[in-house]
């Protein structure tokens, strides 16, 4: 998707309609994300959320001595993730080119982004996050599978919607590319130079997405 379909993602009307999903975001998701962060994210460098959208899952984490960098290509979206007060710079940047210069970071997250890309755009974005790293450092990535708690309350939503307006509607862009498995999960991160890929279904973000942990 181009930055004008996902500025259009990222509109006023998007967030009002999507506030009921809100309270999981910011107290759950950004909890489970807190949890990874701690166990794998050193307590100081640089660390980039790619593909940010509005950063409200990384409210909560703990800053130590690292420097937040929320990156994403939609301008709305950054204008979002600046009221959560934990990042420090905002980057208006595709995620599958980064302006960063080899082995600078210390670290990559996101939440929900992979899915939306096919898998030649996904290896080019993994080998770009590779590129970028710095060696033994980690991306942690939250990853939707097939069949999760939070993609049958979206879809379920989304059809009584439809059922009482007559309208389709969608909460979020196709996600073309869910996870079938760990073991998929494993295999992607392996073919682009990752190693030490771990993959969790964990209790503390309700089981709505896989977290994928990998080492370069």
């Amino acid at each position: 998707m181009s930055s004008k379909e996902w500025d259009i993602h990222w509109s006023k009307k998007y967030i009002s309609l999507n506030f009921m999903f809100n309270f999981y975001r910011k107290f759950i998701m950004s909890n489970a994300l807190s949890y990874f962060f701690e166990k794998y994210f050193p307590h100081k460098g640089i660390f980039v959320e790619c593909g940010s959208g509005s950063s409200m899952t990384s409210y909560s984490l703990k800053k130590h001595n690292r420097k937040l960098i929320a990156l994403d290509i939609s301008g709305n979206a950054l204008e979002e993730a600046k009221k959560i007060k934990n990042i420090d710079f905002f980057v208006h940047a595709d995620t599958s080119k980064l302006p960063f210069k080899p082995n600078s970071v210390n670290g990559i997250w996101n939440l929900g982004v992979l899915e939306h890309f096919t898998h030649d755009k996904i290896d080019e974005t993994l080998q770009e996050y590779r590129r970028v790293l710095k060696k033994n450092s980690y991306i942690i990535i939250f990853w939707p599978p097939v069949f999760s708690s939070t993609g049958m309350a979206y879809r379920s939503l989304e059809k009584m919607i439809k059922f009482s307006t007559g309208k389709t509607f969608r909460f979020y862009p196709d996600e073309i590319s869910r996870l079938k498995s760990k073991k998929e999960a494993r295999q992607i991160m392996q073919r682009n130079g990752f190693h030490e890929s771990k993959v969790y279904f964990p209790w503390r973000n309700c089981f709505g997405d896989l977290v994928v942990i990998a080492r370069k």
